[in-house]
């Protein structure tokens, strides 16, 4: 009477987890992964490409507006692998500012745009002494100004731009 035993060990699929596809502000730092296993290893790649790493959590600044990161888990005990990926988009403020541009000595100028549901705006002046809340507030420098707008989102993503506005020299008559 012989037995035979067949022993047969099953290796668990790596998770390869990542975080879910995100939007967030521009400038903002992300974490991609999830903690460290022993035993696996972690390769991380990006399209547009230039991003690499082998981190089981890599922390990332995404600069372009649409970034999508790719992991692969492979467990080295028996050479199984996952891959998985996740989208990260950033989050880009419409600029409401008028180009740089001239205006006649005792001009107004609207230096702004309509406003947008949910976005605050904050504008001050260089020379200081012009502040507004408005989205397109008037304007009427004495002197040529620039004049920065910081404007802020429902979600708190912010942004700060300028535009300057010089006085034109009247013409002489002779």
């Amino acid at each position: 009477n012989d037995t035979a035993f067949i022993i047969d060990t099953i290796y668990a699929i790596p998770l390869a987890v990542t975080t879910k596809d995100t939007t967030i502000c521009q400038g903002t730092k992300i974490a991609l992964g999830d903690s460290s296993k022993t035993g696996h290893l972690y390769v991380w790649s990006s399209s547009p490409m230039g991003f690499t790493s082998t981190l089981s959590d890599p922390i990332v600044i995404p600069h372009d507006s649409i970034t999508k990161y790719y992991l692969t888990e492979t467990n080295t005990l028996q050479g199984c692998s996952k891959t998985d990926s996740t989208i990260i988009t950033l989050k880009h403020l419409q600029s409401l500012l008028i180009r740089d541009t001239s205006i006649c000595p005792d001009s107004q100028i609207n230096i702004g745009d309509s406003a947008i549901s949910g976005y605050t705006y904050s504008w001050a002046s260089n020379p200081i002494g012009f502040t507004s809340s408005q989205s397109n507030p008037s304007a009427s420098p004495s002197s040529s100004t620039v004049y920065y707008l910081t404007e802020t989102d429902s979600v708190g993503c912010s942004a700060t731009d300028s535009t300057k506005i010089t006085i034109a020299k009247v013409p002489k008559i002779n």
